[in-house]
């Protein structure tokens, strides 16, 4: 009866070292693969990650420029009140009017541009992207391993 249990506490143990050396098998062909298919597709998401900051930076900055030129041409518009003969503060107004103009025009195609067409194509790369990452699949790896081997090592 001992020699029984001994035999099959041998056998359990050689089955269990059989499926983990599988499992190990599969884990390191599974991981690796999917790191490959991956990394590219994760660089490509950091890079347009960065170009959106980029461009979020840009805007911001132009319509810093935009509320400086405002600020402009709102003094220039109180100091031409201030003296309506002058010369000078009407050239200085009508100045920092076109200015002023010329910035709310360029921000605003800025703004356009990117928001309707910018924007919609990063964001839609980066859902392709990450739809990739989330369909890569475990099971199409195991496929391509040798199941003959696998088999012989389960036997053992």
């Amino acid at each position: 009866m001992i020699h029984v249990w001994e035999s099959l506490l041998q056998e359990v143990e050689a089955d269990s070292q059989a499926h983990s050396e599988i499992a190990s098998v599969l884990v390191r062909t599974v991981s690796r693969h999917t790191l490959e298919r991956t990394f590219h597709r994760k660089l490509q998401a950091r890079k347009l990650l960065a170009h959106r900051e980029s461009l979020d930076l840009v805007i911001a900055k132009a319509e810093e420029t935009l509320t400086k030129s405002r600020q402009d041409y709102r003094s220039a518009y109180a100091n031409h009140l201030q003296s309506p003969q002058s010369a000078a503060t009407l050239a200085a107004y009508l100045d920092s009017h076109n200015s002023y103009v010329t910035q709310l025009h360029a921000t605003n195609a800025m703004v356009e541009q990117y928001t309707k067409e910018t924007l919609p194509d990063l964001l839609q790369v980066r859902n392709n992207s990450n739809v990739f990452v989330q369909n890569v699949s475990p099971m199409q790896y195991t496929e391509n391993l040798d199941k003959g081997s696998l088999i012989e090592r389960s036997n053992r």
